[in-house]
């Protein structure tokens, strides 16, 4: 997992979603460019920012999601996570570099299961390693790409364990000043917040097209589908046999941003999903608003 890196920021947030329950993070990263630092200013600008110049960057967190059902307790957890860095920046818009992250899980001492008549806990370290490259077409066509390599073991059990290649390519396009449009597809490996222990293969694209009303004011929409491929050791295959699903999610983002500092958004979300087993299908919506507060 990845944060991302800044120049000497701390972010603070609070995200309700409205049909989940509260969930709050804190947050920091920093970095320290070989040449002047650039603004703070979200989104948080790369190394590309300076033509010819190299950038160190790094970033930590520490996520804690609990559940007040008492039938979902198990999938209480813990995260601590990082990053470090480095990013050339070839030209004005264009840039490479490479990123190596880290993460470590914790579950409740009592979540365990038996996998394969041993013992299983699905407590876990994870490295990754990337290759990142950003590259601009012309001034209204940029890619911005990854690639990469993840290792994940569980640390309190010599079973299992997963490793693989991962990664992730975005075009935006810019057909007027005020619109973009991005095109994304990816294979990376990902799991629902609540339900941290169950990881999968997700192989997927999306379509967003962005609105940019005023400096203070933005609109997305994000069409995305994707394939999901639930690892052996997920707790669902374990539990009830292999898992494979199809997500098909539409969404609208509102951004709101009245003064520097403060950053507030609404989201609406509808998701179907089917998938080979009956009790893991489900058509949801879902609101959320969030704010954050950025201090320099």
């Amino acid at each position: 997992m990845m944060r991302p890196a800044g120049p000497r920021l701390l972010a603070m947030g609070i995200v309700l979603p409205l049909t989940l329950g509260w969930l709050s993070a804190l947050m920091w990263s920093c970095s320290a460019p070989t040449d002047p630092a650039p603004t703070a200013d979200l989104p948080l600008p790369s190394a590309g920012s300076n033509a010819g110049g190299a950038a160190a960057t790094g970033g930590a967190g520490d996520l804690n999601v609990s559940h007040s059902a008492t039938q979902a307790e198990f999938n209480n957890f813990h995260l601590k996570e990082g990053d470090a860095g480095v990013e050339y920046a070839t030209e004005v818009d264009n840039s490479f570099g490479f990123q190596y992250s880290y993460a470590s899980g914790r579950f409740p001492p009592d979540n365990f299961f038996q996998l394969g008549g041993v013992i299983f806990t699905p407590n876990f370290h994870e490295d990754s390693l990337r290759f990142i490259v950003k590259y601009a077409y012309s001034d209204k066509t940029q890619l911005d790409a990854h690639v990469g390599y993840y290792k994940r073991d569980f640390t309190e059990t010599g079973l299992g364990g997963f490793k693989g290649d991962f990664w992730r390519a975005t075009v935006t396009w810019e057909p007027r000043d005020k619109t973009q449009i991005k095109f994304a597809g990816w294979r990376e490996l990902h799991a629902y917040l609540v339900t941290e222990s169950d990881y999968f293969i997700s192989n997927g694209a999306s379509i967003s097209p962005i609105w940019n009303a005023t400096e203070k004011f933005k609109v997305d929409v994000v069409l995305s589908y994707e394939k999901q491929a639930y690892i052996p050791q997920s707790f669902s295959v374990v539990t009830s046999g292999p898992l494979n699903a199809k997500v098909a999610t539409e969404q609208v983002d509102f951004w709101y941003s009245p003064r520097t500092s403060w950053i507030f958004s609404l989201s609406l979300t509808h998701q179907q999903r089917d998938a080979n087993q009956n009790f893991y299908q489900f058509g949801d919506q879902l609101a959320a608003v969030s704010a954050l507060y950025k201090i320099h």
